[in-house]
């Protein structure tokens, strides 16, 4: 297999093995790249960075396959990217696509109109004219704060993507789709029209308030900071109403709507860059670090399972994050690369 030592970012998103491991990851591609990254620390930024968008076009596939492009349209979209190509400095992303056939040539012209957006930037906005869509991801370690079409305000944190219309019509619903976590502040309309956040497992119905979602893996969590969201479990045909300074919580293992009264400023202490534990166990603080900063966190000691940390800590980096739980919680860590070993 390819050691992927020198690859580019477009090598990456053209190889084989790179998209069907992110595609359609398995426990034995998680652990090569899990390995891989820790022995070639340099080329994590640049694989995250093709992990990121391969991703995002994954996620517009059956769109492209249903809508297939003739010769015509092929050729004025090649000769668009080639014009921007000539155009831009020599040694450029453009100078190592060529046009070829099949997947793969599609693969390379689609990476190289992504490149253009993230130029200069540690987030990108990924624009698809066709479906009048429009994706917003976020690195690790960066948050984003969006305007969507009603004037609504999205802080978008690391390691997540929401995705849009490009318009919303005055009396139509409005949907938002989210991976990862963001904090909503929606606006009221005059016509009372619904705002609805979708995730994996939960819909959020709203009319103007200010909420956070988090979705991630097997958990999804809605914290009501203002005004009154409804919640629906759409398998499970379960729906309740939120009052402010709720939680709601959905887990795989537990697939009904578990509410409880909490602080809503704890779980949206990170939009000021701030983390708050509160009887926060170690196994959930270690989930944040791996959401937020892309790192692989070990818990060694089985103790550690049942530790629970509360205080505050400032989320300005993974490295001043560290060392401020190592100071204030008496913990032993050891890092390797992304690999970081709690004892």
């Amino acid at each position: 297999m390819n050691s992927y030592e020198t690859h580019s970012f477009h090598d990456f998103l053209a190889d084989d093995y790179f998209r069907s491991s992110i595609a359609q990851p398995t426990d034995e591609t998680a652990r090569f790249w899990a390995d891989w990254l820790d022995q070639h620390p340099r080329q994590r930024a640049v694989w995250e960075e093709a992990r990121r968008v391969m991703l995002s076009l994954e996620s517009n596939e059956r769109h492209y396959e249903s809508t297939s492009l003739s010769e015509t349209q092929t050729g004025v979209l090649w000769q668009r990217i080639q014009q921007t190509a000539a155009v831009t400095p020599t040694g450029s992303v453009f100078g190592t696509v060529h046009r070829g056939n099949g997947a793969r040539r599609w693969w390379l012209v689609a990476a190289a109109v992504t490149t253009l957006l993230l130029a200069g930037l540690g987030a990108y906005v990924w624009q698809n004219n066709a479906t009048g869509q429009i994706e917003h991801h976020t690195a690790y370690s960066q948050t984003r704060r969006l305007t969507l079409p009603d004037g609504s305000t999205v802080l978008l944190n690391a390691n997540s993507t929401l995705r849009y219309a490009k318009t919303w019509e005055a009396g139509a619903d409005r949907h938002a789709y989210l991976d990862g976590e963001a904090f909503f502040d929606v606006t009221h309309q005059r016509n009372h029209e619904r705002f609805v956040v979708h995730t994996g497992k939960l819909d959020v119905e709203v009319l103007g308030t200010k909420f956070n979602v988090n979705s991630r893996r097997h958990l999804t969590r809605v914290t009501l900071k203002e005004g009154r969201v409804k919640v629906d479990a759409l398998a499970e045909r379960q729906s309740l109403v939120m009052k402010p300074g709720e939680t709601v919580e959905w887990t795989d293992q537990h697939p009904q709507l578990a509410r409880k009264a909490v602080s809503p400023e704890r779980y949206a202490a990170w939009t000021e860059k701030r983390l708050v534990f509160d009887g926060t166990p170690l196994p959930e603080v270690a989930q944040m670090l791996e959401d937020n900063f892309g790192l692989k966190v070990i818990l060694e000691n089985p103790g550690l399972l049942n530790k629970t940390l509360s205080g505050e800590i400032a989320l300005e980096n993974e490295d001043l994050l560290l060392q401020a739980l190592r100071d204030l919680y008496g913990l032993q860590i050891t890092r390797t690369g992304r690999t970081v070993t709690l004892r």
